[in-house]
């Protein structure tokens, strides 16, 4: 009777989280590159470029001028000056994408003490204040003048890829439980 009892319990808990998992909104990975020219100081006319992705059901749409929403970006990769930085190399626990309603406003990145070809410098991606378009990059090497540059955003054309929410895995994690709790039960029940 108690081992019934309990089957039916998780049986019941796997099929809430199940059901669950219908009304859950589900991720998706947009994904963009940008690439840019430096207009000003020492490294003047040298160009970047990179990608990241982040997760869109993340956005509400509450960023305004004076409060920018921030997303964690999942992935980034940005080439500059033949040295590849990630989202590892960020000096604030992680680069954002800002929004300003629904609107990408651009990317916060920051990296110090960061070695670029031969440069020793300080770098950062500044997200525009009332729109993307106002979006730039700064940079300060250690032993130059510093400068920015312009930067460009564009969507790549993939379609929205799901991304594995967490109450899916762990619904999967409990029916397969069930599954080999009752495996289990009926191996003992043969085998009296």
């Amino acid at each position: 009777m108690k081992n019934t009892l309990q089957k039916f319990a998780l049986a019941t808990a796997s099929l809430v989280l199940s059901l669950a998992i219908v009304d859950a909104r589900p991720a998706e990975a947009v994904n963009f590159n940008f690439e840019g020219e430096i207009d000003s100081g020492a490294l003047s006319g040298e160009r970047f470029q990179g990608s990241f992705s982040y997760d869109e059901s993340l956005v509400s749409g509450t960023g305004d001028f004076f409060f920018q929403e921030y997303i964690p970006v999942a992935n980034l990769e940005f080439d500059f000056l033949g040295s590849t930085f990630t989202k590892a190399n960020d000096v604030y626990g992680g680069p954002e994408v800002a929004f300003i309603g629904n609107d990408l406003a651009g990317l916060s990145f920051n990296v110090n003490n960061a070695t670029a070809g031969s440069v020793q410098l300080n770098f950062s991606f500044v997200p525009g204040f009332t729109d993307i378009s106002e979006s730039y990059f700064t940079y300060a090497p250690t032993n130059a003048n510093g400068g920015a540059g312009s930067v460009t955003f564009a969507q790549q054309d993939n379609v929205p890829q799901p991304v594995p929410e967490p109450v899916t895995i762990l619904g999967a994690a409990v029916a397969l439980g069930v599954a080999a709790l009752s495996k289990k039960e009926n191996v003992r029940i043969t085998n009296k």
